[in-house]
């Protein structure tokens, strides 16, 4: 079953940190209501990353851990908005 990832790549040597996997069956695109949701959820999962890979790391910082936000399907998907590092 297709998957989309999004990741963001930490400059400074820590681990790479997954925001968004999600398996889409493409059958479920044909919506308009599941299509704009996967696109929601995208969108902020890309909003995430990109803040991610600019954030400048403070002296002492521990690498941050998020929450992986997985579906199996547009249709099981929570409204809710990834969860964010603190």
């Amino acid at each position: 079953m297709p998957r989309i990832l999004v990741m963001a790549d930490e400059g400074d040597g820590r681990e790479t940190v997954v925001l968004l996997h999600e398996r889409v069956i493409p059958s479920e695109l044909e919506s308009d209501r599941l299509s704009a949701r996967l696109i929601e959820r995208v969108g902020w999962a890309l909003v995430d990353a990109d803040e991610i890979e600019q954030r400048a790391p403070s002296p002492g910082e521990h690498p941050v851990r998020m929450t992986v936000m997985q579906h199996e399907s547009a249709k099981t998907a929570p409204q809710t908005r990834p969860l964010r590092a603190a």
